[in-house]
């Protein structure tokens, strides 16, 4: 009977540590940076636009806030236009940051606050069907037929509700 003792106070308490060890390694040693190409591959892919990522990429952990939280920021990034639009970039930003508390990691269920800081928009139309955000609405999307511009603005409101965060953002319509 004393090993099962053992095993209910030393289970709860190997994992703690397991995670407190985890957490203060990751803190010291990870190194975001190595992502850096395989991330930029990915959104690139992702939105059939070119991303670029020229800030810094860093992922912080707050052991000591009100709640343990993993954040992960993104400095100066962008997705550039198709070719033959006026502007050489649909989207521009000095940041964007991502934060996770752990208890929604350890559930997971993420559900992250996201902040971006001085985005700007430039939504163009050159023609009734050619815009520069209809690609990137397909390909993020999966939207087969053009949306319009009522169809971006429900897009903002939806993305405003989920609790979306933007610090001196500009769109250019």
């Amino acid at each position: 009977m004393k090993w099962f003792w053992r095993a209910v106070v030393g289970i709860p308490l190997l994992a703690v540590g397991l995670v407190v060890v985890s957490a203060v390694w990751l803190s010291f040693f990870f190194d975001p940076e190595v992502y850096r190409d395989r991330l930029v591959a990915w959104v690139t892919d992702r939105t059939n636009s070119t991303f670029t990522l020229d800030g810094e990429l860093e992922v912080k952990f707050d052991l000591d806030g009100r709640s343990t939280a993993v954040t992960v920021f993104l400095g100066d990034l962008a997705i550039e236009n198709r070719p033959g639009f006026v502007a050489d970039k649909i989207f521009r930003a000095a940041g964007i940051s991502l934060e996770i508390t752990a208890w929604q990691l350890l559930n997971g269920h993420v559900y992250p606050n996201i902040t971006v800081h001085r985005p700007q928009l430039r939504l163009i139309r050159t023609h009734a069907t050619r815009t520069n955000w209809q690609p990137l609405a397909a390909a993020i999307g999966g939207y087969r037929e053009s949306i319009e511009e009522w169809d971006l603005i429900v897009g903002f409101a939806g993305i405003a509700m989920t609790g979306l965060r933007v610090l001196d953002g500009v769109i250019h319509w």
